[in-house]
């Protein structure tokens, strides 16, 4: 997997019917550390837009 593997990449292939953690973790292991943080970084970003949005609803 390139450096240029997206957080929506790894998404697609956690998606994928039959797909083994062996295989993610593999993917995931090709990535160097700065580009995993910012993966994580953009994730929790996303999830806190999400439950942001969540709370409004709720209000």
């Amino acid at each position: 997997m390139s450096a240029t593997t997206s957080l929506r990449d790894l998404v697609d292939l956690a998606n994928e019917p039959d797909v083994s953690r062996a295989k993610i973790e593999a993917k995931i292991k090709e990535l160097d550390r700065e580009t995993i943080e910012g993966m994580l970084i953009k994730a929790v970003y996303i999830v806190s837009i999400y439950m942001d949005g969540k709370e409004e609803e709720e209000e």
